[in-house]
């Protein structure tokens, strides 16, 4: 869901109970996407079950704008370079404060390993447009689940 919205897509979400979509959020709206991200976008909030005319009910629902929205819903909520940041604030604060028991070895250790993924990922933004490697990545998961 969070790539098909970072790619400016509506979506409707569907819940995967191990053998059928029988059930959902829906299509994600500006009205109920707080909600259903609450889940993790994973059909199990509003359980709407996917009838024929309940469908067909959703996908009335469309609208052009709903590509922009998403997007940038993605941006503001799940930007892998501001959530690093907010991580690693919460993991030096934490490095700083007086606990009853902690290894600041292991806590400066797991912040320098964020602050090298952000550094990656960075680097992979800079030379890779942000549709390619969305592509790249799901063509991997693809070869991967086929292997």
């Amino acid at each position: 869901a969070y790539e098909a919205m970072a790619c400016r897509k509506a979506v409707i979400i569907f819940a995967n109970d191990g053998k059928s979509y029988q059930h959902g959020d829906g299509m994600i709206t500006s009205k109920n996407i707080k909600k259903i991200a609450q889940n993790n976008f994973s059909g199990r909030t509003l359980k709407i079950p996917f009838t024929e005319d309940n469908l067909e009910q959703e996908l009335q629902k469309y609208d052009p704008q709903m590509g922009d929205f998403n997007q940038q819903f993605v941006k503001n909520n799940y930007d892998i370079a501001k959530n690093i940041q907010i991580i690693l604030t919460i993991y030096q604060k934490a490095s700083q404060e007086k606990a009853l028991a902690y290894d600041k070895k292991q806590v400066d250790f797991i912040a320098q390993g964020f602050q090298e993924i952000l550094a990656y990922e960075k680097l992979i933004y800079r030379y890779r447009p942000f549709g390619q490697l969305i592509s790249r990545r799901l063509k991997d998961e693809i070869k991967d689940n086929l292997a």
